[in-house]
Parts: structure tokens; C-alpha cells; sequence
């Protein structure tokens, strides 16, 4: 959890929430979120996150 946190520029951060915030359900936020993390962490990172992502 710590990697992803670390990993995650302030600017993107800032541009993530603002596309969530146009976002109309949080079924589209999680989905979106997830889609973002897949793409730019690794996958073994992602799952030595587990559920702290959940």
C-alpha cells in the first residue's frame, strides 16, 4: 500500500479526483479508479496490496 501511495504524483492525484467528481454513480468512480491503477501499477503490486484496495 505504501508503493502505491508513494507512487502517486500530487498532479495525479488531483486530475484522478477531478474526473471522479464528474462522475455521476460510485459504480463508475470504482470502476474508472480500478481501470487508472491497473494501468499504471504493476500487477504484482497491486495484489501485495489486496484488500487495502478493496
Amino acid at each position: 500500500m505504501k508503493s502505491v501511495l508513494r507512487g502517486t504524483t500530487l498532479k495525479d492525484a488531483r486530475q484522478l479526483a477531478e474526473q471522479s467528481l464528474t462522475m455521476a454513480t460510485a459504480e463508475e468512480i470504482e470502476k474508472f479508479v480500478h481501470e487508472h491503477m491497473t494501468r499504471v501499477y504493476p500487477a504484482d503490486l497491486l495484489d501485495a496490496a489486496g484488500d487495502f484496495l478493496a
